[in-house]
């Protein structure tokens, strides 16, 4: 029972370690992702995020006002922004800023 004990305790610690790299890796990732974003044009940004799985919320009557926003949003998340301090006061916006952290924390 005690090497049981020993090699459960082991694992639990090599899976507290796989999952603080795993944090740690990701957001570089992202931040990496979020700076390639914010140099592209608002409709490639949006390319970019529907290939990841980005789906349009309808807050926008045109495609065009829907990338530019999309694009405003990641430049807010480049600059360090996140879901907490958002300064949207468009609620249309604050959900599609939710869905663009939820598409790019994956």
């Amino acid at each position: 029972m005690n090497h049981k004990h020993k090699l459960l305790k082991k694992m639990l610690q090599l899976a507290l370690i796989c999952t603080v790299t795993g944090c740690a890796v990701k957001k570089e990732i992202n931040l990496q992702r979020l700076q390639e974003l914010s140099t592209m044009t608002a409709e490639q940004c949006l390319q970019e995020l529907e290939k990841a799985g980005f789906q349009d919320t309808g807050a926008y009557d045109s495609r065009q006002q829907t990338a530019e926003a999309a694009k405003e949003i990641i430049v807010f998340y480049k600059d360090g922004g996140t879901p907490e301090n958002m300064p949207f006061d468009y609620s249309g916006m604050t959900e599609m800023a939710e869905k663009i952290w939820e598409v790019l924390s994956r």
